[in-house]
């Protein structure tokens, strides 16, 4: 079965329009296709009920990032074990190493099934567009990334007694982008903090992403 057959068959579990299956359906349906593994797991009449992507990603060059929705019980209500089981060691073998993105609800699942090694709880910060104000500084500059992805930065001022070039005191970019929604990451050295480079670089990112429709 072809990877856009797969594709076609999760469409119904994600809603591309809902912050909360934003990156899920950007590594479902956007992520590229050479670097993305999507396993489904499907009713008597060929309607997927749960699938499981795995994504090469920067983040980690061993590991894949695992994304995923899990078949629910007949009832409705929560994850149905078996079916999920069934779905995770169809992907997966015994020992393999992942980082997994899921959403809260899946824990107790998640938990008989991995060895988890460090867990991290994140919220999802979404952007109240129209309390977005401009941040205007010429210190920001614009660049691309590997990934062709907006970065922009603020360098530190020459040092007349050094040859180097200036080092990076704040960045801001994206981790990804679909059509809808774009996830953005934001770093300040920690000796260039409390002087507004962090807030530039983000206000112009964000302008960014804003004036290409997301």
């Amino acid at each position: 079965m072809s990877l856009n057959h797969k594709k076609r068959q999760v469409q119904a579990l994600l809603n591309k329009r809902s912050p909360a299956d934003a990156q899920a359906a950007y590594y479902a349906f956007h992520h590229p296709d050479e670097k993305t593994q999507l396993f489904t797991l499907t009713d008597g009449a060929g309607v997927a009920e749960g699938y499981v992507c795995l994504s090469r990603t920067g983040m980690d060059l061993f590991r894949p990032l695992l994304t995923l929705r899990l078949p629910l019980s007949t009832a409705g209500e929560g994850v149905d074990p078996v079916s999920a089981t069934t779905l995770l060691f169809s992907a997966l073998t015994a020992g393999t190493s992942v980082i997994l993105s899921t959403p809260q609800a899946y824990r107790p699942i998640i938990s008989a099934l991995f060895d988890i090694q460090t867990e991290q709880e994140l919220r999802i910060m979404i952007l109240d567009r129209e309390r977005f104000e401009p941040v205007i500084n010429v210190l920001v500059t614009q660049t691309e990334t590997y990934n062709n992805l907006p970065r922009f930065l603020v360098r530190s001022a020459s040092d007349p007694g050094r040859s180097d070039s200036p080092e990076i005191a704040a960045s801001a970019g994206l981790n990804w982008r679909s059509p809808e929604f774009a996830e953005i990451y934001v770093h300040t050295k920690p000796a260039y903090r409390r002087r507004g480079f962090g807030r530039s670089v983000v206000a112009a990112v964000v302008q960014h992403t804003l004036e290409t429709g997301r």
